[in-house]
């Protein structure tokens, strides 16, 4: 059961959270159980698979900021970052890693990613900033890129034989796969073969410097 409005309301007195920074009729009472936060984008049931120049996959966010009356909150900033856990086995973005939007009269923004290097898992953080900060949402997104090793010995955005190299050593790898191998294997069919790298191929000619970044 919900807590009744006033207990918001006092909640947001005694945090500071009360105050100005919201349109329309949004009181200043987020309510992240209202909220509504999606995330889409994926073209394989596994991961998402990026290039660096963002012809790959897009990690698309969509946000909906309601309050604790389900009303929605226009003019808010929200924001969402890409943060390493420790299933992240190399991490490094050609855009920043942080994107922001303001949300409409309907309370929705939209935001997302696309020039992504490494793989691994990274955890996706969605942050309301219209009055203080309010994390309104977390979610661990498996990732896979063309850069497979994020720059780690090459600049970062460029893919050469240092990534193809960490692709031939998953080939043959027993199945089910599981990480890192199935990082590899970029189409989620429980192989790396040739069609992952026609996928991989594709990402040879493009690094940051071909990133549209927003």
């Amino acid at each position: 059961m919900k807590p009744p409005i006033a207990a918001y309301a006092a909640l947001a007195v005694l945090t500071g959270t009360a105050g100005p920074g919201f349109a329309g009729d949004c009181t200043p009472i987020v309510d992240p159980s209202r909220s509504i936060i999606e995330y889409s984008g994926a073209s394989t049931p596994c991961h998402y698979k990026f290039r660096t120049d963002g012809s790959g996959d897009e990690l698309v966010v969509d946000v909906t900021v309601r309050d604790a009356l389900n009303i929605p909150c226009p003019g808010c900033s929200v924001s969402c970052e890409l943060l390493p856990i420790s299933e992240t086995l190399a991490l490094a973005t050609c855009c920043p890693n942080i994107v922001t939007a303001i949300t409409d009269a309907s309370g929705y923004a939209q935001l997302g990613f696309r020039a992504v290097s490494g793989r691994g898992a990274v955890q996706a953080r969605v942050v309301l900033h219209c009055v203080g900060s309010i994390v309104l949402n977390t979610e661990t997104i498996s990732f896979t890129s063309t850069d497979l090793n994020a720059g780690a010995i090459s600049p970062v955005g460029v893919t050469n034989l240092f990534d193809l190299g960490i692709i031939g050593s998953s080939v043959g790898t027993a199945t089910p796969l599981a990480p890192p191998d199935v990082y590899a294997n970029f189409n989620c069919d429980d192989a790396v073969n040739v069609f992952d790298l026609a996928f991989f191929a594709g990402g040879l000619a493009v690094d940051c410097g071909d990133a549209a970044c927003p």
